[in-house]
């Protein structure tokens, strides 16, 4: 084999190589830019729904229709889609939006933990199970809200990936554990111990 020959056999590998690294890299930030978009026309619909609400004199439990948010004259002058090809349903006013991908939502990361009757659990030890980062085990507060979270996007993909799923411990009831949810926020309901 020639040297020249050599050198392009070299350098076609290497180029090969650099891309089998490179391409995640590039694809990963396009996929979370996508997700962010998704997330910020979910917030966007949430605010003109609240604001459809208030002019309207609505009640948490009416739906708006498209007609009543989008438009010229409405709250949103084009009705925007999911980058990802996610399909929207809006709901009533009481609800978060939402986008059929379940990584693309508001309420990402959001436990939400009651007892048999259906009361708030405060205090309740909620944690990710599996090997991933961005994850803070939280406390529930007094609404029995916790936010597992506190992370950029980015950390969405690891979590699907890595994630097996919650725990959830609190004095007087018995742990339980919850396969990684789809979609948030998470409803854990907590039994009282014998």
């Amino acid at each position: 084999m020639t040297s020249k020959i050599r050198v392009i056999i070299i350098g076609v590998v290497a180029s090969l190589a650099a891309g089998a690294i490179l391409l995640p890299s590039l694809v990963t930030p396009r996929v979370h830019a996508s997700r962010n978009s998704c997330i910020s026309i979910l917030k966007q619909l949430d605010a003109a729904k609240a604001t459809w609400a208030l002019e309207q004199n609505k009640t948490t439990n009416d739906t708006p229709l498209d007609s009543d948010l989008f438009g010229p004259s409405a709250n949103i002058r084009d009705k925007e889609a999911c980058p990802q090809g996610g399909t929207y349903t809006i709901g009533k006013v009481g609800e978060k939006p939402r986008c059929s991908l379940p990584m693309h939502s508001l309420d990402f990361g959001w436990v939400m933990v009651r007892d048999e009757e259906g009361k708030p659990v405060q205090d309740a030890h909620v944690t990710v199970l599996g090997r991933v980062s961005g994850a803070v085990p939280m406390r529930t507060d007094t609404d029995g809200l916790a936010g597992l979270a506190p992370f950029p996007g980015c950390v969405v993909d690891e979590w699907t990936e890595r994630a097996s799923g919650i725990a959830v411990s609190c004095s007087g009831f018995q742990s339980i554990t919850s396969a990684f949810p789809s979609p948030w926020p998470v409803r854990i309901v907590l039994k009282r111990e014998p």
